[in-house]
């Protein structure tokens, strides 16, 4: 099967789930999911939405899949300045890169990793290398770990 065509796995969805409910916890609200429109990331991003409640607006970029950092910051910067939250769903390296672009961090991200990001500036457009704080990453076994 092709990468992009390759469904979820059963560990997938319940880490998906995981994730959206731990975001219920962090009372976050969104106001916009970017995802790739690969058929993981897609029911990755509407698992993770329904677990968590959210009520925001979804957009699959077909750009997003196998992107470049320098695509995703451009996607970023690109944001309707009516939006002040946003999550992405997304694949590494890509992903793993724009974290090390706009924080200085290096983070190794595995599948059903959330990383929360905090932009210290007006507009999306601001946006710029080594200017945002890496508030938290969660991982996986993290969230099994929470919910026994």
């Amino acid at each position: 099967m092709p990468d992009f065509e390759r469904v979820l796995s059963e560990r997938g969805r319940g880490q998906a789930q995981a994730c959206g409910e731990f975001l219920k916890q962090q009372n976050l609200k969104l106001d916009l999911v970017l995802s790739s429109p690969a058929l993981r990331a897609r029911e990755t991003a509407e698992s993770v939405i329904s677990a968590a409640g959210l009520n925001c607006d979804i957009r699959f970029d077909q750009k997003i899949y196998e992107a470049s950092s320098q695509t995703l910051f451009a996607l970023v910067s690109e944001i309707d300045e009516a939006r002040s939250s946003l999550m992405m769903v997304g694949h590494n390296p890509g992903l793993e890169d724009l974290i090390h672009m706009l924080t200085g961090r290096s983070e190794h991200l595995s599948p059903a990793m959330i990383a929360k990001i905090s932009f210290e500036v007006e507009q999306w457009d601001g946006v710029s290398d080594n200017t945002s704080l890496l508030d938290w990453v969660v991982k996986p076994d993290q969230l099994d770990a929470e919910q026994q």
